[in-house]
């Protein structure tokens, strides 16, 4: 006679069910000792940063950019010793100009120069025709007297080239190499001579010119212009001088002529005076 405890059916080895309901290793599960859950706090954000931090980026990784290139200029080039040699001469000559600029300033401020004062002393004309067929002679002497009026400058008188002129229409000129010195404050006389008979190539007068002469002529004076080219050098002492030209006009010089002999002459109470420009 079989025993209760094999009559009843055998539990398969996979079988977990229990006859109470209970789960299986209920009587071996002791919970675990800790600190119970807070309760009435949601869950924290799991993204949640410091303040003053930007959330996490989601998009697309974000990809390094490799600086730019350092940029390698070239070494600048040595100067060369002629570059220098030719900024020393530029300044050499600045600089000599420079003070002989300031030099002449202070000259002229101390020696304060004049211009030499021309006039004409006596001017005669021999020898005056004219024709209709435009046949035209005439001779010129002229004294021009010069003065110095300067204190502590010498004027040196070179050479003078002499026009005659007629209503701004050159008759005739010449060419005089004339050694003159005028120490300061004093004078001196330029004897100037000039002549034509309408044959120079460089002066030759037209119709219209010679009759106009002709009727000034008839009508008892001519009136002509001399004017001249003065090359002179003002001197003080052994240390300064200067040189130049002086252009000389005296104008309208009305000589006289009477009876029909072609000579006339410029009446001694009017003396030409002369405008000097340097």
């Amino acid at each position: 006679m079989a025993s209760p405890s094999e009559d009843q059916p055998k539990k398969e080895p996979g079988d977990q069910s229990s006859p109470t309901g209970n789960a299986p290793g209920s009587r071996n599960h002791q919970p675990e000792m800790g600190y119970p859950p807070v309760m009435g706090y949601p869950n924290p954000n799991p993204h949640w940063q410091l303040p003053g931090n930007p959330p996490p980026y989601h998009g697309y990784p974000y990809h390094y950019v490799q600086p730019p290139p350092t940029t390698h200029y070239p070494p600048e080039p040595y100067p060369s010793p002629m570059s220098g040699f030719v900024r020393g001469c530029l300044m050499v000559m600045t600089a000599f100009v420079f003070l002989s600029f300031v030099s002449t300033v202070m000259v002229w401020l101390i020696l304060r120069p004049e211009l030499p004062v021309f006039r004409v002393a006596a001017l005669s004309v021999s020898d005056f025709k004219t024709s209709s067929n435009s046949d035209f002679t005439a001779s010129w002497a002229v004294d021009v007297t010069v003065e110095n009026p300067n204190h502590k400058l010498k004027v040196f008188i070179n050479q003078i080239d002499s026009f005659v002129y007629y209503n701004d229409y050159i008759l005739t000129s010449s060419l005089k190499a004339e050694s003159l010195l005028l120490n300061p404050k004093g004078h001196g006389v330029l004897h100037v001579t000039l002549s034509t008979n309408n044959t120079d190539d460089r002066h030759v007068v037209d119709e219209w010119v010679v009759d106009d002469m002709g009727q000034d002529r008839n009508g008892g004076s001519v009136s002509f212009d001399l004017r001249m080219l003065v090359s002179s050098t003002f001197k003080s002492g052994g240390w300064w001088a200067r040189g130049g030209k002086l252009k000389v006009f005296c104008d309208n010089l009305n000589v006289g002529f009477v009876g029909a002999n072609g000579n006339g002459t410029l009446p001694p109470e009017k003396p030409g005076a002369c405008s000097v420009y340097a």
